[in-house]
């Protein structure tokens, strides 16, 4: 077929599209443009949204009076657009039109009985839902009604068959749940943190398993974001379930799964000076119950110095925490001053701890040695655990 007519079928064709088929593809076209100006030509993103809209209302009710047989791909589509702008400007009216495009699509697919018929892809609209939701609650805190509607939808994701979509949806779950967990302004009982809590740790887990494999922390490239952030995150509220309940298990587990987000972290990712700080506190404290309860100690205070410090208990956490805290203050990514400040006195105390436990060790010695006997392999004992 010679060029020219294939360009005249092309025109012809065209013209004999439905109107909203001309509008969806030229939406396609414009977005497909902001793409590839590397997410700065807006221009080109306003005016696929503008065709969005205007396919959207075209195919609500065709000719024939009946709504367009891909008008819920149409509500999705545009939803996804739209929130790549709410991503880029933060305005508030496009998220509402997210939720409300998102809705409106979920209502229509539910409405399918057979699983089968129904889109590849609309379990996303459940991921899509839950983040608007959760991001609508981050804009606005006085309402946990909108917390509530974000959980509804991330738990539609824990029967997806697909790995990833459900590893995602069990994570958001997780930090879901947390949130309420840590958010004051929402009227809770005792009874109900604790549930919301121990599911944000059971969810997590889920999602860590959710393929079935373990994860190989030998090349940090290898591991995923979403696995990173699972990492991550069950070692927050392992250590906050600790806080609350002072199970030594929870400690053991918070610096565990800190000690893996590390590994699989590079100091380039935005919360590899927070993991290190988490984990100099845990092991600081972990420190302080291998050397026993002391009658004035405190995490914060020097009258631990004044006590009766045993050499050797709980060194290597000590030591781990001053080498932990020394990375946060040499990082050249952290730009985070409270965090520096915090890292800066934690190091000090924990300086003052790892002078005593030495102080301790030389007098342990020279005691040992006074008394005469086996006073030589007492010190060399002392002295290989104080290295």
């Amino acid at each position: 077929m010679s060029s020219w007519w294939s360009s005249f079928l092309d025109i012809f064709l065209w013209f004999g599209m439905d109107p909203s088929d001309k509008q969806f593809a030229q939406a396609k076209a414009l977005y497909a443009e902001f793409l590839a100006s590397n997410r700065k030509d807006f221009k080109a993103l306003n005016g696929s949204l503008a065709n969005f809209d205007l396919a959207l209302s075209n195919r609500r009710e065709g000719k024939d009076g009946r709504p367009h047989p891909d008008l819920e791909t149409t509500l999705s589509t545009y939803a996804s657009v739209l929130w790549t702008r709410y991503e880029e400007k933060k305005s508030l009216s496009d998220l509402h039109k997210v939720i409300e495009l998102d809705e409106e699509a979920c209502t229509l697919w539910e409405t399918i009985m057979d699983p089968a018929s129904k889109p590849s892809n609309h379990a996303n609209l459940f991921l899509d839902l839950g983040n608007a939701y959760f991001n609508q609650y981050r804009r606005n805190l006085t309402s946990s009604e909108l917390l509530e509607k974000a959980i509804e939808k991330y738990e539609k994701l824990r029967v997806e068959t697909d790995v990833q979509r459900r590893r995602r949806g069990l994570l958001k779950l997780a930090v879901a749940f947390w949130t309420w967990y840590e958010d004051d302004e929402i009227p809770k009982t005792r009874q109900l943190k604790t549930q919301r809590l121990d599911g944000a740790i059971a969810y997590l887990h889920q999602a860590l398993e959710a393929d079935g494999r373990e994860i190989l922390l030998e090349r940090p490239e290898d591991v995923d974001g979403d696995q990173r952030e699972i990492l991550l995150n069950l070692a927050i509220v392992y250590y906050a379930r600790y806080k609350d309940r002072k199970d030594r298990s929870d400690l053991d587990a918070a610096i565990g799964y800190n000690r893996k987000a590390r590994k699989a972290m590079t100091s380039g990712n935005r919360n590899y000076v927070y993991c290190i700080y988490d984990l100099a506190e845990q092991l600081f404290i972990q420190y302080q119950h291998e050397q026993g309860p002391k009658d004035k100690g405190e995490v914060w205070r020097e009258q631990w110095l004044n006590a009766n410090m045993e050499a050797g208990k709980g060194e290597k956490e000590l030591r781990e925490a001053r080498m932990a805290l020394e990375e946060v203050l040499g990082d050249e990514m952290n730009s985070d001053d409270v965090l520096t400040s915090n890292a800066q006195k934690l190091l000090g105390v924990v300086k003052q701890h790892v002078d005593g436990l030495g102080k301790n060790a030389s007098r342990n010695a020279s005691s040992a040695t006074l008394a005469g006997g086996s006073g030589s392999s007492m010190s060399s004992r002392i002295s290989s655990a104080t290295k």
